[in-house]
């Protein structure tokens, strides 16, 4: 709706009555105010008045706008208020004119039209001021609030450039205040970026102001080490809210990597827009989906594709039925943006998965001539299943090495000696606290069911024989550290089955005792959600270690350095990843700074005049 489109003889000039206003006292209002304009003419007032008339106008579309308009997203306001201008105010202003009787009927809507126009410009930008104030709470609020966002389309078009900057410094100054803080959730600040998206592609289809507004964005996500496992979450992560970002994936042409900023060969090619700054790209900012605007916020796509992995491998090791039909849909859709090469070790994880099954169904099968010779024993039936995985394809995986019960370590023995028939020449590396082990527990007063992790099963088997274990004993029967097992114990404990005492006694609650509801409540399925994969920053901290003699050394030899010359000598020496040719410490300065610090700190290295040295004993 332009506003200069309205056409003023469309409007008749009358008053809509107030509450508890007659007819006759309008008329009379109507009367008695032509007849002061009418004398004011006489005595050439109005000319003298018009600037403050014209102030007080201005006064009234600001009040209107504010107490109509502010806070309210989800209805066509600007059709509103300028029905409220057309029809309320315009009519008292046409009779002012009207009660000139030397003007002819066309000087009185010539003189309406001018007023008219600039009372428009005024409130346009009164309007526009604050849908501008409002912006941050209208992208949160988006799609509800997109009446609002075609409001300000409309004002914006009417308004100079200068608008368009204030829409950035006020969004710019609104990000910083109320979502780029500590207090803010890394998904939340994503889920805001991406509203913040499509509120802008609406309001600026050349992407000019989107680009503008991603580098606080990029600038604030490189600090949150969670940023690439949220981001990856929201596609791997069936039950959240983001479906329309996994169904992103597969709609692209061709990899990111492969996409050029110039398409020499596009008939729809158009120059950069004059206000475009230097970081601004046409590929990404007019025509590239949401995905890959998330993706750019990165400096490489090798960190998505390691969080890739690791949720990968996260969900494929919680899996008992060996089915990967979801993974391999999901694989497909990697593909699809990423390239085929880069998500080749994620496609070897889901074939182990495969692989499992297979191998499993054999050693446990009539197949297995171990088995055809067991089958006429009914005790000899096998319980454990395994999981077989290529170690130089997965990521590193957190274990804790500690003896489980006889019974499952002569399972492990048995399911070793099928795989070696299955497979010979290799054997198998057990990580005994990695997988899932279902048990039931017949109490006195009751019986539950359990799914939980291996070390939780060997806790609660200890107490078969005997109802009363002291900690640094359990500890050394199942060879753990104390310390480590009091943490797994509170499992049990939060659950009613297992009771502190004092000097570091536990006992078996044969009969329920009443459990805290706050703990009960607590108590989720934490033994199968442990983080059984490194964590990013974790696998670069055991980079480092696995230089740290080498750093050492060459702080000895040559002295001190700074943080540029120790890193350019790694990417020398440093082996590539296997994702791309580059040097695995070509990106990680600030995290080698951050292991320098860190030996710093321990009294390891010195740093003194901007140089790290190896400190002398």
């Amino acid at each position: 709706m332009e506003l200069d489109d309205t056409d003023l003889e469309e409007f008749d000039v009358e008053l809509p009555l107030e509450d508890g206003t007659k007819l006759e006292d309008l008329n009379d209002e109507i009367e008695a105010f032509s007849k002061l304009c009418k004398q004011m003419h006489s005595l050439d007032l109005i000319k003298r008045t018009n600037d403050a008339l014209e102030e007080f106008l201005c006064d009234e579309i600001e009040l209107r706008v504010q107490n109509t308009c502010k806070g309210t997203f989800d209805k066509p306001m600007l059709r509103h208020s300028t029905k409220w201008l057309y029809s309320t105010l315009y009519p008292w202003l046409q009779i002012i004119f009207s009660s000139n009787s030397q003007l002819s009927h066309e000087s009185i809507e010539n003189r309406l039209v001018a007023w008219s126009k600039r009372l428009n410009y005024h409130f346009c930008m009164i309007f526009c001021d604050s849908r501008i104030s409002e912006l941050f709470d209208v992208i949160v609020d988006f799609p509800d609030s997109k009446i609002a966002i075609d409001d300000l389309i409309v004002c914006m078009r009417r308004l100079d450039k200068d608008y368009r900057y204030r829409l950035v410094e006020s969004l710019h100054a609104a990000f910083r205040k109320r979502l780029l803080i500590p207090g803010a959730g890394t998904m939340d600040i994503i889920n805001t970026y991406i509203s913040t998206i499509k509120c802008l592609r609406l309001l600026d289809s050349s992407g000019v102001l989107l680009e503008k507004i991603t580098g606080p964005f990029r600038n604030y996500l490189r600090t949150r080490e969670d940023a690439a496992r949220c981001l990856v979450s929201s596609w791997m992560d069936e039950k959240n809210n983001n479906n329309e970002l996994i169904e992103e994936l597969g709609r692209t042409e061709e990899p990111i990597d492969n996409q050029q900023d110039v398409r020499f060969n596009d008939d729809n090619w158009l120059p950069d827009p004059m206000d475009a700054g230097p970081d601004y790209k046409s590929s990404i900012y007019r025509s590239a989906d949401i995905t890959n605007l998330l993706v750019s916020l990165f400096d490489t796509t090798d960190l998505i594709i390691k969080e890739i992995q690791n949720q990968m491998a996260s969900y494929l090791l919680t899996k008992t039925d060996y089915d990967t039909e979801k993974e391999l849909t999901k694989l497909e859709l990697f593909k699809l943006r990423f390239g085929e090469s880069k998500m080749s070790t994620t496609e070897v994880m889901i074939k182990d998965i495969s692989d499992s099954k297979r191998i499993d169904s054999f050693i446990l099968g009539n197949d297995n001539p171990l088995r055809r010779n067991m089958s006429g024993s009914s005790s000899e039936v096998m319980m454990l299943h395994g999981t077989v995985i290529s170690r130089l394809f997965w990521p590193t995986l957190k274990g804790e090495d500690f003896d489980v019960p006889e019974q499952i370590s002569n399972e492990m023995v048995k399911y070793d000696e099928g795989f070696q028939i299955f497979k010979p020449r290799r054997k198998l590396q057990w990580l005994k606290s990695l997988g899932k082990v279902q048990i039931e527990l017949e109490l006195q007063d009751r019986t539950l069911e359990f799914e939980v992790a291996p070390i939780y099963a060997t806790i609660i088997h200890n107490f078969q024989q005997q109802d009363k274990w002291n900690l640094v004993d359990l500890a050394k029967k199942i060879k753990i550290d104390p310390i480590i097992l009091k943490g797994k114990m509170n499992f049990w404990s939060d659950r009613g089955i297992l009771k502190e005492l004092p000097n570091d006694e536990w006992l078996l609650l044969e009969t329920a005792e009443e459990v805290d509801p706050s703990k009960r409540a607590f108590a989720s399925n934490e033994e199968n959600c442990d983080n059984i994969i490194q964590s990013l920053a974790e696998q670069k901290a055991e980079e480092f270690k696995m230089y740290w003699a080498y750093i050492e050394n060459m702080l000895k030899n040559l002295g001190g350095m700074t943080l540029e010359k120790i890193h350019n000598i790694l990417c020398s020496v440093a082996e590539p990843t296997t994702s791309s040719s580059n040097s695995s410490f070509d990106n990680n300065l600030e995290d080698l700074k951050s292991f320098l610090n860190q030996m710093v700190v321990e009294d390891k290295l010195e740093f003194q005049g901007g140089l790290y040295k190896a400190k002398i004993n």
